[in-house]
């Protein structure tokens, strides 16, 4: 079983883990954006800007579901220790 303590911890570590593939994944698609747009384009045979709004769209769900499932669990952690 888990103290709160730890789940304090586990979820620190997640959100610092997914907040590092969130920027990761946002500088990569405005530095390699023509790459990754060709890449996609092949693979799924869609337009490049078809694709350019899903990418964006990815990240923006993407950092709603850190927000939720990890930042607001841990901020409500943090105010209850």
């Amino acid at each position: 079983m888990l103290t709160l303590s730890q789940l304090q911890t586990l979820l620190g570590w997640c959100l610092v883990i997914h907040l590092v593939m969130l920027t990761v994944t946002a500088v990569l698609v405005v530095a390699v954006r023509p790459l990754l747009l060709r890449i996609h384009a092949s693979l799924t045979g869609l337009t490049e800007t078809q694709i350019l709004p899903m990418y964006f769209r990815f990240i923006a769900y993407y950092k709603m579901l850190v927000v939720v499932f990890f930042l607001v669990p841990y901020i409500g952690l943090l105010m209850m220790t």
